[in-house]
């Protein structure tokens, strides 16, 4: 019988023990982990840098899809597109109507904020990656080709407005010609960089 007890105080303690590990455990388990806001130092090595490259060639989808895409908004004014729908949006597309209630029907916002990724995304691999000169390349050339999508669809006095340090600067108005200009840039500056690439990467065939 002493031996039982013994074992059954042997036994209480360890579960006593055991209890105690678990909801040690649990604790931490079920504390959040949301660390808040992320600071610029997240995003400060090449790692992070290559992260934001994927993420601004993933903004080809602000042209080209999206749901309402550039491209298919510029169809339905042009009459490449013919509407049989409902939605007042693409009615007013088809009509040639501008609509000051509607946000951004025609696609501007997603264009230029892609530029702004992009642009950050130069600035970032040029600094952590530099020796990836065909990555670099690449983003040129999308930025050049976003560039000339805002010359292509939309009318003179566009703004190629920017954001440095969290200062916004909106740019003066430039016609189509001068945005055309403007996206000659970046695009040699791709060729450039696709030339003197160090990289295995290649941009060459796909892009310029």
């Amino acid at each position: 019988q002493l031996n039982r007890a013994r074992l059954a105080l042997v036994a209480g303690a360890l579960g006593a023990l055991a209890v105690a590990g678990c909801d040690r455990v649990k604790n931490q388990l079920l504390q959040p982990q949301n660390p808040g806001l992320v600071d610029p130092s997240a995003v400060a090595s090449a790692t992070a840098s290559l992260a934001l490259r994927v993420g601004a060639l993933g903004r080809f989808k602000q042209v080209l899809s999206s749901g309402e895409g550039t491209w298919q908004s510029s169809g339905d004014i042009a009459d490449e597109f013919q509407n049989s729908d409902f939605d007042q949006t693409r009615i007013n597309l088809d009509m040639r109507i501008v609509d000051p209630n509607t946000s951004d029907m025609w696609g501007y916002n997603g264009v230029t904020q892609s530029r702004g990724y992009i642009r950050d995304a130069i600035a970032s691999m040029k600094q952590y990656n530099p020796d990836s000169t065909s990555m670099i390349g690449e983003l040129y050339a999308e930025l050049g080709f976003f560039e000339m999508t805002l010359a292509d669809n939309y009318c003179n006095g566009i703004p190629l407005g920017h954001t440095i340090d969290g200062v916004i600067t909106y740019g003066a108005p430039l016609t189509d010609a001068q945005v055309y200009d403007s996206a000659s840039a970046p695009l040699d500056t791709a060729l450039a960089y696709s030339a003197k690439g160090t990289d295995t990467y290649k941009i060459g065939r796909s892009h310029v």
